[in-house]
């Protein structure tokens, strides 16, 4: 991206040139030329192809098979034209009148990904005014399994060489009403960005990773995009704004809808670059998303038809997905309000409870779709380890266990407990286990878990819960005796006696 930008302004200096070696064999001056580039760029540069002068339509040279080269990137450039108006080719750079600048097949490999740009077209340029431009690039990891990412940008672009006093930026991009296209997002866009110059020596990215570390510390950047469109998994979202600020490797980036799946809904993810593992603090908070919308985007058979709020933080450490979801830390609050979900599968499982003790209703009365009055879940997470709380009408459910993200699978362990139903309340159990905590086990994948008791628990719980029945018996049945035949003043004393023998 460094190259993107600097090759312009040397490109017009290069005219200078161009003026001097007009009548003359451009072959002869590559070496001229590449010190020059690479001077002005701050780059390796080489060109490995023909140089050519042009006389029409306007002044200019073409150049082709340029390489450029520094610590951290490698790029190549197929074609660099440029065609430019000049009144006085001595004269001050501001001056200068570019009438048209052309790269094609630039390639920009970094640590970690590769950047390509088919085509840059910059037209009627000079420096401090606004200029129409038009490009169409892609992004790739270096990852083999990776997709890529194309992007169309169409707008205008002021570029700005800085005083030479300001001794950490050099040159300064400003884009207007820039029309972004891509397989993911549609909108119109304006920002700034400014090189970085004196950062230190490069970092490097593992094949993973998901940031461009030295690219980032290359630039300051700040846009903000009105996104007409975003595609999420299939699922169209409309009417999005993105922010995006960054200073010297610190970054933070905000996106937020009016409409999101019928309700609001706002992300902010802050990044520190500077930092080794990278930082990362992510936050986000929703109302009134209507729930039966978002699930559909998953295979979840809930069913579930609420308004949806939900706020939480996370914190994390790395710059691939792996050490990302190894050193989450955070927390989450979920509020489904008033609504229906689909409890066949906890229906299930409290049959198997009560038929445990013999009893099958009232649970059979429970519908599988159920109307509930309250909904909380409180999740928090260290690593791979978590945390649920679940309070559904007068049941209470604490869980838990491992959640594996990137494989999608978990296995938790916890307790329920069902209190007396109150009026509109719908979950019901037999009496001797209501108020009674009953272990449970959840395993499977994450979208759709298997959740049963564990019998075996269960089973040791009954047997107790028979035992203490039987001794309130027995105890009842001896404090009749006691009362009845004990004489008055040995009553005390028997009482005492039984306690000796945990009565």
């Amino acid at each position: 991206m460094k190259l993107l930008f600097r090759l312009i302004v040397a490109s017009v200096m290069l005219s200078a040139i161009t003026g001097y070696v007009y009548f003359s064999d451009g072959g002869r001056y590559k070496a001229d030329l590449e010190a020059y580039l690479s001077e002005i760029s701050g780059y390796k540069i080489g060109i490995n192809g023909e140089i050519e002068w042009l006389i029409l339509p306007a002044l200019g040279l073409s150049a082709q098979n340029i390489r450029a080269t520094d610590a951290s990137e490698d790029i190549s450039i197929g074609k660099l034209t440029l065609n430019a108006h000049i009144d006085n080719i001595f004269a001050a750079l501001e001056s200068w009148q570019i009438h048209r600048f052309v790269l094609e097949d630039v390639k920009v490999e970094s640590e970690g990904s590769k950047m390509i740009l088919s085509k840059l077209i910059l037209t009627d340029f000079s420096p401090d005014t606004a200029s129409p431009f038009v490009a169409d690039l892609a992004y790739v990891r270096a990852n083999p399994e990776a997709s890529r990412d194309n992007f169309n940008l169409n707008g205008l672009l002021t570029f700005t060489a800085l005083e030479r006093s300001n001794s950490d930026h050099r040159i300064r991009v400003r884009f207007a009403d820039t029309v972004l296209k891509s397989a993911y997002a549609t909108g119109i866009c304006s920002g700034e960005v400014t090189d970085n110059i004196g950062l230190g020596d490069p970092i490097g990215d593992d094949d993973n990773a998901l940031l461009p570390v030295d690219s980032i510390l290359a630039f300051n950047a700040e846009f903000n995009c009105e996104l007409n469109k975003i595609d999420a998994d299939g699922f169209a979202l409309e009417n999005g704004n993105l922010t995006f600020g960054q200073t010297e490797g610190k970054g933070e980036m905000s996106l937020s809808f009016d409409d999101f799946f019928g309700g609001k809904f706002q992300t902010t993810a802050s990044v520190n670059a500077n930092l080794v593992p990278i930082a990362w603090d992510i936050s986000l908070n929703g109302s009134d998303i209507d729930s039966r919308k978002l699930f559909a985007l998953t295979e979840s058979k809930l069913k579930w038809q609420a308004p949806l709020s939900v706020e939480g933080n996370f914190k994390m450490l790395g710059n691939t997905e792996k050490t990302l979801t190894q050193s989450v830390i955070g927390s989450a609050n979920f509020n489904g309000g008033q609504g229906s979900i689909n409890v066949s599968q906890f229906k299930k499982a409290i049959i198997l409870v009560n038929q445990l003790v013999n009893a099958d209703k009232p649970v059979a009365e429970l519908p599988d779709q159920l109307q509930y009055n309250n909904l909380t879940v409180a999740w928090t997470i260290q690593g791979e380890a978590n945390t649920l709380v679940v309070a559904l009408d007068n049941l209470k459910a604490k869980a838990s266990g491992s959640i594996q993200f990137l494989t999608g699978n978990l296995s938790l362990s916890g307790e329920a407990l069902i209190h007396t139903p109150k009026p509109g309340q719908q979950i019901r159990l037999t009496p001797i286990l209501l108020d009674t905590a009953i272990p449970f086990n959840c395993e499977g994948k994450l979208d759709e878990p298997a959740c049963k008791p564990n019998t075996k628990a269960v089973g040791k719980m009954l047997i107790q819960i028979l035992k203490n029945s039987q001794q309130g018996k027995v105890k009842e049945k001896l404090d009749k005796v006691i009362e009845e035949q004990v004489p008055e003043q040995f009553k005390d004393a028997a009482k005492q006696l039984l306690n000796l023998f945990g009565r």
